[in-house]
């Protein structure tokens, strides 16, 4: 995850996944603004994002 503006990578931005899946519906990026979600089930996913002081964002994911 980048800021727009600049492309600098958004460390512990908040990234929530619904519907929620396994016990982590929430995580943190790292220091590269990177994220994961382990061991999906196939199906369509909304990925939100949010950092204080920037935009949130959403998008829908299709795993399978």
């Amino acid at each position: 995850m980048t800021a727009a503006e600049s492309g600098d990578a958004l460390r512990n931005a908040r990234v929530a996944l619904s519907p929620a899946a396994g016990d982590t519906p929430l995580v943190l990026t790292d220091a590269e603004g990177r994220f994961t979600f382990n061991s999906l089930p196939p199906g369509t996913y909304s990925v939100s994002a949010s950092k204080s002081g920037y935009a949130s964002s959403a998008s829908l994911y299709e795993v399978g």
